[in-house]
């Protein structure tokens, strides 16, 4: 699989599908979902209130953009309580909203950062930490003897 990273939002993204997380007990769209919903003309907003999609732990639901984005199909991923949001969430998430636009026959998606508006702290790679969409900043490694490469072990 390949992955590759970009800075624009969602609605403007050339793919296949969209990927989007939305809480269980989301009041209001916000961030990524909200910029997409507002793009769709409510469409999302729509399918929460009708109670077709309640966000509950992946949980998928497909629309049709009908060209109000480049992408012709968003896929919305529940996430669960928002309070609730876990790393193993997150990824569990991510992975049943890739499989749904596999399943679709999409070749290309693109998502947002999945569970960074939660609040969930995830962290990544050498201690790094996301924090609710910051930048991540780096944690205090655990202090061990600094060993440099061909150092003797005492």
């Amino acid at each position: 699989m390949d992955i590759t990273t970009f800075t624009q939002s969602l609605q403007t993204a050339q793919t296949d599908a969209v990927l989007v997380d939305v809480t269980e007990d989301a009041s209001a769209l916000t961030g990524a979902a909200g910029a997409l919903d507002q793009a769709l003309g409510g469409a999302l907003r729509d399918l929460l209130q009708t109670g077709d999609f309640a966000g509950k732990p992946n949980e998928t639901a497909l629309l049709y953009t009908r060209g109000a984005i480049p992408a012709p199909r968003v896929i919305a991923v529940g996430l669960g309580k928002a309070d609730e949001v876990t790393p193993d969430r997150i990824r569990q998430a991510a992975a049943a909203g890739m499989k749904k636009a596999r399943e679709l026959g999409c070749r290309t998606a693109a998502a947002s950062l999945f569970g960074a508006e939660t609040g969930a702290r995830r962290r990544g790679p050498r201690g790094a930490v996301a924090d609710r969409g910051r930048a991540a900043r780096p944690l205090p490694l655990a202090r061990q003897p600094h060993r440099t490469r061909g150092a003797r072990r005492p």
